[in-house]
């Protein structure tokens, strides 16, 4: 589960537009084919974006000691 926009800078970066602030954050998933291992190379696929951004990850495991 991913969230975006979560900070009104964030949605400002997107359109530069203040009526385009969610008032909630958007909740999203993410393909495993979108992810790549520790210090492997990005791909810039410049076919589909002018310019990558960069975001952090943050994972919780749930359960318990057997």
């Amino acid at each position: 589960m991913c969230i975006g926009k979560n900070y009104s800078e964030h949605a400002m970066e997107m359109t530069n537009d203040p009526n385009s602030i969610p008032k909630d954050p958007v909740v999203f998933t993410k393909s495993p084919s979108s992810v790549i291992g520790d210090g492997q190379p990005v791909k810039a696929h410049s076919h589909v974006t002018e310019q990558l951004d960069y975001e952090g990850e943050l994972a919780v495991i749930i359960g318990k000691k057997e």
